[in-house]
């Protein structure tokens, strides 16, 4: 991790230093879901990083990792909303996303400055749709 997603992390640890709210099924992901927390791979390779999350707009909690790989990959300027259900958590205590390169690169995304609303269902279903879950939690694929 850089020094600048470590001072990111610890700065948004400073101040929230409560694991993100999320539903029981969630619960070892929680903690994970801080913004410049690291991304691995199932290689545990890095490959990105909580850039920022975003809230599920009917629940309210956690719905969405932001996440950044243009350092890893070349997709700069590009993020990439992951579903948190989406993402796991492995043995090490890594924030997990099983996605090869080529398959990361046809992933929904969106540029910095043009963030997409996550109370569009159409966006809500295509998102859910590439990475395999449903709104409510559940994966539909591994």
């Amino acid at each position: 991790m850089s020094p600048d997603q470590n001072a990111a992390r610890a700065a948004h640890q400073a101040l929230n230093p409560n694991p993100l709210q999320c539903p029981p099924h969630c619960a070892p992901l929680a903690g994970k879901l801080y913004v410049g927390n690291s991304v691995y791979n199932h290689a545990a390779r890095e490959v990105g990083y909580v850039k920022e999350v975003m809230l599920d707009a009917q629940t309210g909690t956690v719905g969405y990792a932001v996440l950044s790989f243009d350092q890893f990959f070349d997709l700069n300027d590009e993020l990439f909303a992951v579903p948190k259900d989406a993402l796991t958590v492995d043995g090490n205590q890594h924030l997990v996303l099983d996605l090869k390169q080529d398959r990361l690169e046809l992933a929904p995304k969106f540029g910095v400055r043009s963030w997409p609303s996550a109370a569009d269902p159409g966006w809500v279903k295509r998102i859910h749709a590439f990475y395999g879950t449903t709104p409510d939690g559940v994966r539909v694929h591994a």
